[in-house]
């Protein structure tokens, strides 16, 4: 199974958005999946159901972070390199989607308890949200490609 269609599969599951995506990625580089997934666990709903950045960047970002961060963490040079692909997934994902708050993506406040249940009832995150996992792992795995970690 690729991994889009693994991030897509554990969402239906009942992953987050950000567990989605990272778990993937996480298991790829050593991590145990249940690891993973306690990791990720509150950065879905735009971290903790706040509805600021979308869960599946969040998740990303980790992902790109623990794929290719550097082990010298004096190495500016390769921090600002790693800022920069992080910076192209929020980018990309702004061009496609035209925001990246989740609050925003979604039209509701899952802080407040009539909209998370208005959101649970209507499914809109069912529906909306494998859409935004799926762009930010083919995002990741475009950058790895072309950073030749793929």
């Amino acid at each position: 199974m690729n991994r889009k269609d693994l991030a897509l599969q554990r969402f239906s599951q009942g992953y987050n958005c950000a567990q989605s995506v990272f778990t993937v990625f996480a298991t790829e580089n050593g991590l145990e999946l249940d690891t993973a997934r306690r990791i990720a666990a509150l950065f879905g709903g735009g971290i903790a159901r706040s509805g600021e950045v979308c869960g599946a960047i969040n998740g990303g970002l980790m992902a790109l972070g623990l794929t290719l961060a550097m082990s010298d963490p004096t190495d500016s040079e390769a921090k600002d390199h790693l800022n920069q692909l992080g910076q192209e997934i929020i980018q990309r994902f702004e061009a496609r989607f035209g925001a990246r708050h989740c609050r925003t993506l979604t039209g509701l406040d899952l802080r407040d308890p009539q909209d998370h249940h208005a959101a649970k009832q209507s499914g809109v995150l069912q529906n909306q949200c494998p859409e935004y996992v799926a762009f930010v792992v083919q995002s990741l795995e475009d950058i790895l490609e072309s950073k030749g970690n793929e």
